[in-house]
């Protein structure tokens, strides 16, 4: 009976040290040999896919937009695309999983790569009147919706059981404190009210990181419908 509580005392003596320098499989394992930096930014516009709604719960890219078409103000999107590269880490982070008996489920899902830098402010502006009440030059952060934004920037709220968007100044303040922000790979901005002009228009977009970097951006002309 002795020798048998010793061999047992001993196997778990044997799998505790063991089993505290395994590495966790069920653990997410990010790679802390590189970090993706912002190195730039692409800018396209593109029209809305068709069969969403603006009320909906997404607002997706469609085709490429063509600036001799007219377009409603809440059918052109325009996309943001982060270029990006990777950066050689100094060290290594191990993750080990500590010795345990019982074997446990994990539902972790795993982890969506995120970008160094954090987005610390946007600006978006015209040459062009927008209306009386924007003339050219104004901040017109208040006009455009983000609908789209990488896993862990908040940019929508639900209303209603339906997303509500936030404003990209309403974007930058829900995010600017958000510990899982980051300026991620993908942004999409739509107007949420119609201009009041007779001529095509061309957005100016500056983005400034956290690291000081400012990028500044050009769409194409739009030619949006006029109100009725």
């Amino acid at each position: 009976m002795k020798r048998k509580i010793l061999c047992i005392l001993t196997l778990i003596t044997t799998l505790i040290a063991c089993g505290s320098d395994s590495y966790n499989p069920d653990l997410p394992v990010p790679n802390t040999d590189k970090t993706i930096v912002v190195n730039g930014f692409d800018v396209q516009v593109y029209q809305r896919q068709e069969n969403t709604s603006s009320v909906g719960d997404s607002i997706i890219r469609g085709t490429v937009y063509s600036s001799h078409d007219t377009v409603a103000f809440n059918d052109a999107i325009i996309g943001i695309d982060t270029q990006t590269e990777y950066v050689q880490n100094s060290a290594k982070i191990m993750w080990y999983k500590p010795f345990s008996l019982m074997n446990k489920a994990y539902a972790l899902s795993p982890v969506p790569p995120q970008v160094a830098q954090k987005i610390s402010a946007i600006t978006v502006t015209s040459a062009y009147d927008f209306s009386d009440e924007y003339p050219s030059g104004s901040n017109l952060n208040d006009l455009f919706l983000v609908t789209e934004a990488s896993v862990g920037n908040q940019f929508y709220t639900f209303e209603e059981d339906k997303r509500a968007y936030f404003t990209v100044t309403e974007y930058i303040e829900n995010n600017i404190h958000n510990e899982h922000a980051h300026a991620g790979f993908i942004l999409n901005l739509m107007l949420n009210t119609a201009p009041e002009l007779d001529s095509s228009i061309t957005f100016y977009i500056e983005i400034e990181l956290d690291n000081g970097k400012v990028f500044s951006l050009e769409t194409t002309e739009i030619t949006y419908q006029m109100p009725q």
